[in-house]
């Protein structure tokens, strides 16, 4: 019975390991960063503030109606939304190793305990 859990859970690991390099690559390609509006008489303007090295750096993007600023907005949803993902990931990954090598330890005893018990 352990046998088989053991395989759906290395399975699952192995999944893991699969998909993390390519969320991680993804995560790469997307802008850093969080959006800013600053209001101005009464117009409101948006602005990516990121940090490089140890500096705060603020970007003009254009006010809050023009497209860039929605496919920003979009995009850096999807990026925190992706290391979020690839956090809960890497617990799961963790997680799973550390009950798989557990079930593999008590799998072994049972052997050990059967080969005694047989001879």
């Amino acid at each position: 019975m352990s046998v088989i859990i053991i395989g759906w859970l290395v399975d699952e690991y192995n999944r893991l390991k699969r998909i993390l390099p390519e969320y991680e690559k993804n995560l790469v390609l997307l802008p850093k960063g969080s959006l800013s509006i600053r209001k101005i008489g009464n117009n409101e303007y948006v602005y990516l503030k990121r940090r490089e090295n140890r500096k705060i750096k603020s970007e003009y993007i254009g006010s809050v109606s023009s497209q860039k600023y929605f496919d920003l907005k979009s995009k850096i949803i999807k990026r925190n939304f992706l290391k979020k993902e690839i956090r809960e990931i890497k617990n799961q990954i963790a997680d799973l190793n550390f009950v798989i090598e557990g079930l593999k330890r008590k799998e072994k005893q049972r052997e050990c305990r059967r080969k005694v018990k047989n001879s």
